[in-house]
């Protein structure tokens, strides 16, 4: 109740992305809010003043430069997917900037990603001003930020109109000021067209997920049976770290029942082992001062992370916001994903990367449903089996795993931009895309 009503009177300014993960309040609540803290974190002076976007890009005049701004260029979610995405870029159509928010972490993902880049600049250092004048210089004509409100983000460059502005990836959601971006890169499951009053950019749909995945990563050996880890029947919830405690009440209450039947028949002894691996995974990272981390933030490298997961059966998604990158991170893995299509951005990611996987049936529309689905695949054996199968099989023939393809439809996307662009500055009006009104 306290939440509604602070959505209503618009005087949060908390950050929208820590809410998005704990409460449910509809497309309409996250634009309220969005607004909100766009409003406290930009001043009156530059919000209301006319900001014309610099179109210095004509068709078939060269090819389109495209700069990717972020703060999570290393071993991150982000730094993890887009990885391959930029190295498949096809340089005959696009030259591709990389602006990192943060200095070099010395991680092989970072020395991975400076290399995918045409260019790649830390501007971490650097002022605003001396970051907007770098990206004018360098003729940028396409601005994709990866970070949005999340961690680490450094929104104000935005706000100076350096290019067309792009919000893509990190952040699922509307930024509340058509000023810090054009548009929203989406897909028919999480920005469907009916939903685009709740966003201030204009929505841009990739034709399957607008998830892209790490095809390149390869799995190491899965752990032997004397090696910690779980064994027998194995349900891995991708919990997202804060989640742990407001968890739907369909999630908490399949765990309970899966607990009981594997207490309940020869299953206890694996279940037990697996706690105590648990628990002494969470006290070896205490012991070096990390707190009690996930499978992620406590992994050794990748090879390994995914080796772990692939250890699980299957993989059950979160409420109200979906694993998103650790979903694909399951079915890299071989783990098919149980997920439930919500009524927001975060909370479709779940449904867009199984219909891409080619794997609808694994999507449930309410509560009841994915505990049904939950229940009968852990019982009904034969149907799972036949469900990582296909998955398997999808590595070679879904829209999800086909990169070359994803990067190819992520170009059309920007040039399309592009054009629009240089068709307004070609006219009389030369603003940005308008925005749906505020939302009421």
């Amino acid at each position: 109740m306290l939440l509604e009503c602070v959505v209503e009177s618009q005087v949060c300014v908390a950050n929208p992305w820590e809410l998005f993960k704990f409460w449910n309040i509809g497309m309409h609540g996250y634009r309220r809010l969005a607004e909100g803290f766009a409003e406290a974190m930009i001043p009156a002076s530059v919000r209301l003043n006319r900001h014309d976007v610099p179109a210095t890009w004509q068709p078939n005049a060269r090819t389109l430069r495209v700069a990717y701004m972020s703060s999570d260029f290393s071993e991150h979610p982000v730094g993890f997917v887009i990885a391959e995405v930029i190295e498949r870029h096809d340089r005959q159509k696009v030259e591709v900037f990389g602006y990192s928010l943060l200095a070099d972490d010395g991680s092989q993902q970072r020395k991975r990603l400076e290399s995918a880049f045409d260019r790649f600049v830390d501007v971490g250092d650097l002022s605003v001003r001396a970051t907007a004048d770098r990206i004018r210089a360098d003729e940028i004509d396409i601005l994709v930020d990866l970070n949005g409100w999340t961690g680490g983000w450094r929104i104000a460059e935005r706000r100076l109109r350096c290019a067309v502005q792009v919000s893509w990836l990190g952040y699922a959601g509307t930024l509340g000021l058509s000023l810090l971006a054009d548009y929203v890169i989406g897909d028919l499951e999480v920005t469907p067209v009916e939903d685009q009053a709740w966003f201030t950019e204009r929505i841009a749909q990739m034709p399957h997920s607008y998830m892209p995945v790490d095809t390149r990563h390869r799995m190491a050996r899965r752990p032997g049976t004397g090696e910690p880890g779980p064994r027998g029947r194995c349900i891995c919830t991708l919990f997202v770290q804060q989640q742990l405690q407001v968890q739907s009440a369909a999630v908490r209450h399949l765990v309970c029942i899966v607990a009981a039947d594997a207490w309940r028949g020869a299953l206890a002894a694996q279940v037990q082992r697996y706690s105590h691996w648990q628990l002494a995974s969470r006290s070896r990272a205490a012991r070096r001062g990390r707190g009690a981390p996930g499978f992620r933030t406590a992994r050794p490298g990748t090879a390994d992370y995914l080796a772990r997961i692939g250890l699980a059966d299957l993989a059950l998604d979160t409420f109200p916001y979906n694993s998103h990158s650790t979903g694909v991170d399951a079915l890299v893995a071989g783990v098919p994903l149980v997920t439930k299509r919500g009524d927001t951005f975060p909370g479709r990611v779940g449904a867009s990367v199984m219909m891409a996987a080619g794997l609808p049936e694994l999507i449930a529309d309410d509560d009841a449903g994915y505990a049904a689905l939950v229940l009968d695949l852990y019982r009904d054996r034969d149907r799972l089996a036949g469900v990582r199968q296909k998955l398997a099989a999808a590595r070679d023939t879904a829209p999800l795993f086909d990169m070359d393809r994803f990067a190819r439809d992520l170009e059309g996307l920007y040039y399309q931009m592009a054009s629009e662009a240089s068709d307004r500055a070609a006219g009389t009006d030369a603003t940005p895309p308008q925005a749906p009104a505020r939302a009421a």
